[in-house]
């Protein structure tokens, strides 16, 4: 799982004591990868988009170490018969991939049926009563929904005609976020386990997350510098008995997929990837 997420808040620095999860306590593998994301993203027209155009996509995954339940679901309406492909665009490097696309029939007003899909797959989209035509894609492979920040559809010229943004303050898209991560043992302690969680909600364009990495058998009483995807975001020490916690990253932030602890020889002695 490669999440990318969007970050406002602080770093704690240090811990006396706090307990580890039971899972964590035995060894690194016990912990499983888990990823629950959903998103719908609410498209507005565009100054090219027929008056009455508007739509919803919605993003949904339940992955547990890889494994699961992906879907992505569109539902548009207002637009002329033709077929529209689906694009999101990456919170993690600004990118744009192609999500599927929906065939939109001549019936019920220039809104009938289509079908959508990624790939060799397609699934049939349901016309409903009033022109409104979903269809269920298939996400491509190797894709992390909770990358996806921005809904763009365009016609089949690649004009853009809705569009849906998570971090725009006067949208109605949404997103919720819960990820949870085994951590994975430098050489500057290679017995650490342990586990880091993310929680993150978006709403109107204001994320609130809610971070902590929690890990045991690192060098006692030492110094780390925290790096967040090669950046430097603080530091954080350990107890007595080896254990350490980060609860918080700090504000500017934009990005999260790697975080990391490295001693003062700047060897790293942990790191969790979303």
């Amino acid at each position: 799982m490669k999440t990318k997420i969007l970050m406002s808040v602080t770093l704690g620095c240090s811990l006396l004591a706090f307990a580890l999860p039971a899972a964590a306590q035995g060894n690194s593998n016990s912990v499983h990868t888990v990823e629950k994301f959903d998103a719908k993203f609410a498209l507005a027209p565009t100054p090219d988009a027929p008056p009455n155009a508007r739509g919803t996509v919605e993003l949904k995954a339940n992955l547990r170490d890889g494994a699961g339940a992906s879907s992505i679901v569109a539902g548009l309406q207002g637009l002329d018969p033709g077929d529209y492909t689906i694009n999101g665009v990456l919170a993690s490097d600004g990118s744009t991939v192609t999500l599927g696309t929906v065939t939109i029939g001549a019936g019920n007003n220039g809104n009938g049926g289509g079908n959508g899909g990624n790939g060799d797959t397609n699934a049939p989209a349901r016309s409903r009563k009033g022109g409104k035509s979903n269809a269920t894609l298939t996400p491509p492979d190797g894709l992390d929904l909770a990358d996806v920040q921005e809904i763009i559809v365009t016609d089949a010229g690649g004009l853009a005609l809705l569009t849906g943004d998570l971090t725009d303050p006067a949208g109605k898209s949404r997103a919720s976020l819960n990820a949870i991560v085994p951590i994975t043992a430098g050489a500057g302690a290679p017995d650490a386990i342990g586990t880091a969680r993310l929680k993150s909600t978006t709403r109107k364009g204001v994320r609130k997350d809610t971070f902590s990495l929690i890990a045991a058998n690192v060098p006692p009483d030492t110094t780390f510098t925290v790096n967040i995807d090669g950046t430097d975001a603080g530091t954080v020490t350990s107890n007595k008995k080896g254990k350490v916690l980060v609860k918080k990253l700090p504000p500017g932030i934009t990005t999260i997929g790697t975080v990391s602890l490295a001693d003062e020889t700047a060897t790293e002695a942990l790191s969790a990837s979303f």
